[in-house]
């Protein structure tokens, strides 16, 4: 832009003194009329000079924030996409926690359980981390580049409050939780020698970290002593109740990343179009 200018500033220095010599030359002829129509002609010329300079500044500066726009979507989409994983990872372990959460519960009430899932009983934490190289690069350039304000609106609120909140839920929360629960676990739990099970779920890319977990199993040391421990039912059945509210906000908020996804699809077509 800066260059085009310079252009533009030695432009108008020849045309300037190119004017300059035609009004010498009427006024020293004395032609006072001519000169004035010859004067507003200048003024219009310049004039026109500088809007099409303007305009061709304009152009160039939508055709760069364009690009711009372009790259911000590309990046957006691969974080998405990166998101998406994590989510379909972290839904597929607490559906596997709320179950064995549950089953334990029900064996601690004296129903018949035929066999439950003790390491995941205990619910570790998972990790929760999202990409956000395309939100950052909105935040750096300037959130004027996308033209398309509903779609701004949306990505904004995603990354503003949609991320936090999830991942406040899972940090905070179910960290605190799991650390509760442990504590009572310790006393009514040893590592099944016997067992040395893999735990696998299956994300099949290479973006991926690697999904296959050895983890040794649990048995029960006293199951009267178990069902008789009521504030771990407290704890499980408090537990799986926000876990599966945690589950739901994951679910939806996979279902509106695909969705963002696909606005974002949408309209990076437009601006490839054009």
């Amino acid at each position: 832009m800066d260059s085009c200018l310079r252009r533009n500033d030695s432009i108008d220095k020849i045309m300037i003194k190119f004017f300059r010599k035609i009004r010498f030359k009427l006024m020293e002829t004395g032609k006072t009329t001519r000169y004035f129509k010859y004067a507003i002609g200048e003024i219009f010329l310049v004039v026109i000079g500088i809007l099409i300079a303007l305009q061709i500044n304009n152009w160039k500066q939508q055709h760069k924030d364009r690009n711009i726009e372009k790259t911000v979507y590309k990046t957006l989409l691969e974080d998405l996409a990166l998101d998406t994983l994590d989510m379909t990872f972290n839904i597929a372990v607490n559906k596997k926690i709320i179950k064995a959460e549950e089953g334990l519960l029900a064996l601690m009430n004296g129903e018949k359980i035929d066999s439950i899932d003790l390491k995941n009983a205990i619910g570790n934490p998972l990790i929760l981390e999202f990409h956000e190289s395309g939100f950052e690069r909105i935040t750096n350039v300037n959130t004027e580049v996308i033209s398309n304000n509903n779609l701004k609106n949306k990505i904004t609120r995603h990354n503003d409050f949609y991320y936090p909140a999830i991942k406040k839920f899972e940090d905070d929360y179910m960290t605190s939780c799991y650390d509760r629960k442990l504590k009572f676990l310790q006393h009514h739990f040893i590592i099944d020698s016997k067992s040395n099970e893999v735990q696998v779920i299956d994300i099949s890319t290479k973006n991926y970290l690697p999904t296959k977990l050895i983890r040794k199993n649990y048995t029960i040391k006293d199951k009267r002593t178990l069902k008789k421990d009521e504030p771990l039912k407290v704890i499980l059945s408090e537990s799986s109740f926000f876990r599966s509210t945690l589950l739901s906000f994951y679910e939806d908020l996979f279902n509106q990343n695909r969705e963002l996804i696909k606005d974002i699809k949408l309209e990076l077509a437009k601006l490839e179009n054009r």
